[in-house]
């Protein structure tokens, strides 16, 4: 086992994965912001999970859960982000702030 907990066939990938989410932050991918949506069970699923991670994540327990939240949010706001690019884009066009 090496350091913090990683093991040392993946250790050598971690840079690699640092610079892809630091490149991540700084592009114009779009990805979808935590507001109401169109219906009340995704409404209600998306503040349980909000919960959950701020209950979570200070007392450091269910690493798994809080893992598939954020790689589930990342690949399904991508995958949203890349079919509705176009909608958002004239959404912002017409109402400019």
């Amino acid at each position: 086992m090496g350091v913090y907990g990683v093991t040392d066939t993946v250790q050598p990938i971690l840079p690699m994965v640092l610079l892809v989410f630091g490149a991540l932050m700084v592009s114009n991918v779009r990805m979808p912001k935590f507001s109401m949506r169109w219906s009340k069970p995704v409404n209600a699923f998306q503040a349980i999970n909000m919960v959950a991670a701020y209950v979570l994540v200070p007392l450091q327990i269910f690493p798994e859960y809080l893992f598939a939240l954020s790689a589930g949010y990342l690949v399904i706001g991508l995958t949203w982000g890349a079919v509705y690019a176009g909608q958002v884009l004239e959404e912002e066009s017409a109402n400019p702030q």
